[in-house]
């Protein structure tokens, strides 16, 4: 895997299996290896750590545990493809461990693989039917796939699981019921899921319903609990953009850009876009 370096410039593609068996003297090695990469990882020297995972591997087939660490790392350091390889290495290197193919199929949703995500979550699901972070994943699934229905039965069964993560899950069905038009259970579960949190999603689909109902004032006062006034004035621009409202969507833009101490360069963009879809409607 290219671009998983270590100070020693190894990369976790170097990590191959070996041709003679491992002895006695080399599983005390990798040991000893795993060892230093948790100490340096907990003392938070990351690329020490992937480097002592990355060179434990040199002396043994690939270990799913020791993928999976260097995946975590790399999704903290925000190297989202990296992250990604390391978890699919996991997977392949087996046994099935569902807290690694749940970590898998969370980052295909963040890079938009919807059907690879739902091939890891059934995988998950078919395993444990009560696996809440599998269920609650695959209720994503269907929700980026604009089946509501689905998505809704399947945060249902998410939360009716041991150890749901309630917030999120309301959130996540929260903004199902928007985007199914159901807007009061809607507003039930993404005011439910704000209690005590901060989540954007959560806020972000509930200024949207507040802009639904035409209170554009309420969307703004969602917005502004968890951003600064110019980007929560970009935010309503964008759902009204996404609405068709360009005019009005013009005019968030332009305050998001008064707003702002600094030179805002995607409510200059948005506003450009906004711009030109009135010229066109014109035409």
């Amino acid at each position: 895997m290219g671009g998983c370096a270590s100070p020693a410039g190894k990369s976790l593609a170097d990590g191959k299996k070996t041709e003679q068996p491992a002895t006695a003297l080399d599983e005390k090695s990798v040991a000893e290896l795993v060892q230093r990469g948790d100490a340096a990882w907990q003392a938070g020297d990351l690329d020490r750590a992937v480097y002592y995972y990355v060179a434990s591997m040199q002396k043994t087939t690939p270990v799913a545990a020791t993928l999976a660490k260097i995946g975590a790392i790399e999704e903290s350091r925000n190297n989202g493809a990296l992250a990604e390889k390391a978890f699919e290495m996991a997977h392949a290197a087996g046994p099935l461990d569902l807290r690694i193919e749940e970590r898998l199929g969370r980052l295909y949703l963040q890079h938009a693989k919807v059907d690879e995500a739902a091939m890891i979550f059934a995988i998950v699901i078919a395993a444990d039917p009560q696996r809440t972070r599998a269920l609650d994943g695959m209720g994503e699934v269907y929700l980026a796939r604009s089946d509501y229905t689905q998505a809704v039965r399947f945060f249902d069964r998410a939360l009716q699981a041991q150890d749901a993560d309630v917030a999120a899950v309301r959130a996540h069905r929260g903004c199902a019921m928007l985007r199914a038009n159901d807007l009061a259970r809607a507003e039930a579960d993404l005011r439910a899921a704000l209690t005590g949190s901060r989540r954007f999603d959560a806020v972000r689909c509930l200024g949207e319903l507040h802009l639904r109902r035409g209170d554009n004032a309420a969307s703004f006062e969602s917005f502004i609990t968890i951003m600064d006034t110019a980007h929560a004035y970009n935010e309503i621009g964008l759902l009204l953009l996404r609405k068709k409202d360009y005019r009005n969507a013009g005019e968030y833009f332009a305050k998001a850009l008064s707003a702002s101490p600094t030179w805002y360069e995607d409510a200059q963009k948005n506003l450009a876009l906004a711009n030109e879809k009135m010229r066109n409607d014109k035409d």
